[in-house]
């Protein structure tokens, strides 16, 4: 393989990388739960929801929370508290004690449902049952698309529950206190969904009334004058579906193994493509006549340095050879000679003449054309046996 075509190769590879990168990237839906995403599983509703009652959002990775100092006035919505660290929680946690108001979904585990679903399932409504939350009391039922409740009893302090059952419950809150001093409150909800566009009515197609999961989520979050939405991203490896890659699943060690096993291959590659040395001279089948010719002319050219001496050396070899053969003396004339050919051969005698004795050819193709006019008369008249 050329260097050329080496280059040619690995642009071509480039090209198809970056055009697999962008068809990739501009292909993929818009990450879950977010606060601009229309799709159905976002929470562009909820947003608009919010502005309306003139709370303003906006959307900070989970790292970004700690340096926002969120406190009174503040509220806080972790769509997916299962993706982020022990630390980013701690700082959640921290929000709330300084008194801001803390939602987290999804904390123990999270189980994706396709938005196909999220859009055909109809509804199932959850009655409030009894519910300590002032905030909810007024509410009628809120959609319930087979969430895992929450277990009331899983904290020691006060938790106040609503539409809930004697073994958990849709919404927890936790008032939460550092210090001594009074802080926020940390919600609970048993799935972000919960809150997403498609479940907030989600009858709309067959003419259905919304329940009251935008009003929940309106109850909670509108004492705030700001909302921030935290960014549903899973950790490394992980899709946003929970699942894990099967090169997360595999040993350091392994992942190192395969990337050597890629780049030997890679090398080994390139070096049996390589072209050492000259080409290979293959040798020709059959012997190509006028390849000799075209050979034999550039030699003439080649020792006698010009056209005209060629065509000389070349006409005075074929006369003597057809003088002798046909018995014509040597001081005979041209015409002699070029009438005894004629007869021996059934051309003209002027043609024999203009072959014999004409002017010297232009360039090398005239001296070609001039070889192969020799070479036929020589057959026609040497060659060939006369006539009885």
């Amino acid at each position: 393989m050329g260097s050329r075509a080496t280059s040619v190769a690995a642009a071509v590879a480039l090209v198809a990388g970056v055009v697999l990168v962008v068809v990739l990237s501009s292909g993929s839906p818009p990450p879950p739960f977010d606060a601009d995403s229309a799709a159905p599983s976002g929470y562009r509703a909820l947003s608009l929801l919010l502005q309306q009652q003139g709370v303003e959002s906006r959307t900070l990775g989970a790292s970004e929370v700690a340096a926002a100092d969120l406190g009174p006035g503040d509220a806080l919505v972790v769509p997916v508290a299962a993706w982020s660290s022990a630390g980013e929680l701690e700082d959640f946690r921290s929000a709330a004690e300084r008194g801001a108001t803390v939602v987290l979904a999804a904390e123990e585990d999270f189980y994706a449902i396709e938005d196909r679903q999220l859009v055909r399932t109809p509804a199932q409504p959850v009655p409030r049952g009894v519910c300590t939350i002032a905030e909810l009391e007024d509410l009628e039922a809120v959609d319930d698309i087979g969430f895992a409740l929450l277990r009331t009893d899983r904290s020691a302090a006060a938790v106040s529950t609503c539409f809930a059952d004697g073994l958990g419950a849709l919404v927890t809150v936790e008032e939460v206190t550092a210090d001594q001093t009074a802080g926020g409150l940390l919600v609970h909800l048993a799935s972000p969904y919960l809150w997403a566009n498609a479940r907030l009515q989600p009858d709309k197609e067959a003419g259905g009334e919304p329940l009251d999961n935008g009003p929940m989520a309106v109850a909670l979050l509108e004492g705030a004058d700001r909302v921030t939405f935290v960014e549903a991203e899973p950790p490394a490896g992980t899709s946003p579906d929970g699942t894990r890659s099967p090169l997360e699943l595999l040993p350091f060690t392994v992942k190192v193994a395969l990337v050597q096993c890629g780049f030997a291959f890679v090398i080994f590659a390139w070096w049996r493509g390589r072209r050492l040395g000259a080409p290979v001279r293959e040798q020709m089948p059959v012997e190509v006549a006028g390849s000799e010719l075209v050979e034999a002319v550039g030699g003439l050219l080649r020792r006698h340095g010009s056209v005209g001496r060629a065509a000389t050396v070349l006409r005075e070899r074929e006369c003597r050879e057809l003088a002798a053969r046909l018995g014509v003396p040597r001081e005979a004339g041209p015409e002699a000679l070029a009438a005894a050919v004629a007869a021996r051969s059934g051309l003209e005698p002027a043609q024999v003449h203009a072959v014999l004795f004409g002017p010297s050819p232009d360039g090398p193709n005239g001296l070609i054309a001039l070889t192969h006019q020799l070479d036929s008369l020589h057959s026609e008249v040497l060659d060939v046996e006369p006539a009885p």
